[in-house]
């Protein structure tokens, strides 16, 4: 049984990190050809600390709008969640759940 688990865990991992290395569309092309997709530059800005799209546009190749995407898109996926509404003049802050640490420790392989 233990290994059971295990291996539905890893494929659990292995699954978010292709999905996280997914193209989320064509508008992300400059960021692509730097070797991540948006959903994979988002996730690693969060690696770093808690942060809003406006952070992540403003410190990327990432528009706000390709950033606020790949943020929806990551915390459908219960890789990160919203941590602060848009209550604060930021915007909304995100952070990185234990599933988006583990999807990057992949994505870093």
């Amino acid at each position: 049984m233990p290994d059971e688990t295990i291996t539905a865990e890893n494929e659990q991992i292995t699954a978010d990190a292709d999905f996280v290395r997914e193209s989320s569309g064509a508008s992300i092309a400059s960021t692509e050809s730097m070797g991540r997709s948006a959903r994979a530059v988002v996730l690693f800005e969060l690696i770093e600390g808690p942060t809003s799209a406006r952070a992540i546009g403003d410190g990327t190749s990432l528009s706000t709008g390709q950033a606020s995407q790949a943020l929806s898109d990551l915390e459908n996926r219960d890789i990160v969640e919203l941590l602060v509404p848009e209550d604060d003049a930021d915007g909304s802050i995100f952070g990185v759940l234990p599933r988006g640490e583990k999807a990057a420790v992949n994505l870093e392989k």
